[in-house]
């Protein structure tokens, strides 16, 4: 809608009551035009302007914005008051005590019901009626001015786009991750805002209403993820943040830096003050980049935990993957297969080192054959455990790696008519809440998932107050779930020849 501008030329007013009879009158004269139009919303701001009636008595008005009109409010004003020269006039049109300069005189309406309707707001007050006061005029505050650098004070969004060389709001695009901001002019606007330790002011009022962690992974259907999400939940809640979800960048896109820098910023703008990574592979780049950003990052479970910047959260794996195959071992197992995670990944390296550490306590020899090592998820368990269990001396018990693969062996011995236990035991690690309604049962190494979640978040919040954790990798201790997937090993040939008449079919 288009704003209706005040009459430039108007006549004299006459005040309302309490005083009726009191007439402040005025040459006509023609106004210089406002310099903007306020929007409708606008509401009046203004400290009084006075103005001198011909007894002596200066009477207050309002000069400020008026809602739905494109016009600043005109001053009521006698002989000898000083009018507002536009040049004076502030954005909010704020007045303190002063003398004008220049400027052609402005005059109110000849009577207020004259005047247009939310074009013009007086205010007269009873209290404010001083003999000789000194008229109030309104001036323009000068600007801060701001040096920008490391040196100087908080650099703003103007000296970024200085230092870039774009405009603000360019620059407002790119740490708002917009999709209309070229590759390299992004580059160069992060370097500006790394270059002068930039905080935006949005996302620093927004830490103080609404600060957030953020989790980041690349299995979000991960039973795992979820119960570790609990943990974090809980502990977010605690501390009285916002929990936000996160996926990774693509796997080959996240090893750089300039996609990592810009991911980074995008949660640092959106109120982020911790980030957890779970299942997260290859997080270098990122984790690199948080640290860059001063924003904390915890990895719950890495693949690796060779970068010197990592803080990490994880489970004892090599000693519950012990204390699982020495279950077996006990209940009279000698021929034991492995299904394990990737080769990459620490913690699937781990409870194949305790797997083997048991093995070899009890003097016993782990065959190569019956090794596997893949992804951790249900149709790779029940493919590896077909593979094994239809072999030519197949094992009497497998363990898993985690409970999805272990879900899978379970599917896979189902599926060949081997009866757990009695056929075969199998054993999983993690003990998420599907293991207790697998049929029949799994038995699997118990970690305290909800536990590592917790934990992950007071590292943060520990990080984020400038402390760094006494250790860099925190493991809590597992414990063995035994439930009905286990039991004494099976008699020499018995299940051979069940597994022949199978492959007969």
């Amino acid at each position: 809608m288009s704003a209706t501008l005040l009459p430039s030329c108007v006549p004299a007013v006459r005040l309302p009551r309490p005083y009726d009879g009191v007439t402040v009158p005025a040459r006509r004269s023609c106004a210089p035009p406002p310099l903007t139009a306020p929007t409708r919303r606008q509401e009046a701001t203004c400290r009084p302007v006075g103005a001198t009636d011909r007894a002596g008595i200066r009477t207050r008005a309002r000069n400020c914005f008026a809602r739905g009109s494109a016009s600043r409010g005109l001053v009521a004003t006698g002989p000898g008051a000083t009018d507002v020269a536009p040049e004076q006039w502030t954005r909010r049109g704020r007045c303190r005590p002063g003398s004008a300069a220049g400027g052609a005189s402005r005059r109110a309406p000849a009577s207020l019901a004259d005047a247009p309707s939310k074009s013009f707001r007086a205010s007269v007050h009873g209290s404010s009626l001083r003999p000789g006061a000194a008229p109030r005029t309104c001036a323009s505050r000068p600007r801060r001015t701001v040096d920008a650098g490391p040196t100087g004070r908080r650099a703003t969004l103007q000296d970024v786009a200085a230092v870039a060389g774009v405009s603000k709001a360019t620059v407002s695009k790119a740490l708002n991750g917009r999709d209309d901001v070229a590759g390299a002019t992004r580059e160069r606007v992060l370097a500006a805002v790394a270059e002068l330790d930039y905080r935006p002011t949005t996302a620093g009022a927004l830490l103080t209403q609404r600060r957030a962690v953020a989790v980041v992974f690349d299995l979000p259907a991960s039973p795992y993820i979820l119960k570790v999400l609990e943990g974090i939940l809980a502990a977010a809640t605690d501390a009285r943040l916002d929990l936000v979800t996160r996926l990774a960048p693509d796997l080959g896109a996240r090893r750089r830096r300039t996609v990592a820098r810009e991911w980074i910023a995008e949660q640092r703008a959106s109120g982020v003050v911790g980030i957890a990574g779970l299942t997260l592979s290859a997080p270098d780049a990122l984790i690199d980049a948080a640290a860059d950003a001063g924003i904390p990052f915890v990895m719950v479970d890495p693949v690796d935990t060779t970068n010197e910047r990592m803080v990490s959260v994880a489970s004892s794996n090599w000693a519950g993957a012990r204390a699982a195959a020495e279950h077996l071992i006990a209940l009279g197992h000698r021929r034991i297969g492995w299904i394990g995670g990737p080769e990459a990944s620490g913690a699937a390296q781990d409870r194949f080192y305790g797997f083997n550490a048991a093995m070899d306590a009890a003097g016993l020899t782990v065959d190569p054959a019956l090794v596997r090592a893949d992804q951790f998820d249900v149709a790779t368990g029940a493919r590896h455990a077909h593979d094994l269990l239809t072999s030519a001396d197949p094992p009497t018990a497998l363990m898993a790696a985690d409970d999805e693969l272990a879900v899978g062996v379970l599917a896979a011995a189902h599926a060949l008519g081997i009866r757990v236990p009695d056929d075969l035991s199998v054993t999983g690690f993690d003990d998420t809440s599907q293991a207790a309604w697998t049929t029949p049962p799994l038995t699997t190494v118990h970690q305290h998932l909800e536990g590592m979640g917790q934990m992950a978040v007071q590292a943060l919040l520990t990080m984020a107050a400038g402390t760094w954790p006494a250790s860099r990798h925190v493991e809590l201790a597992t414990s063995l779930t035994v439930r009905g997937s286990t039991g004494a090993a099976p008699a020499t040939g018995t299940r051979r020849q069940d597994l022949v008449v199978d492959r007969s079919r």
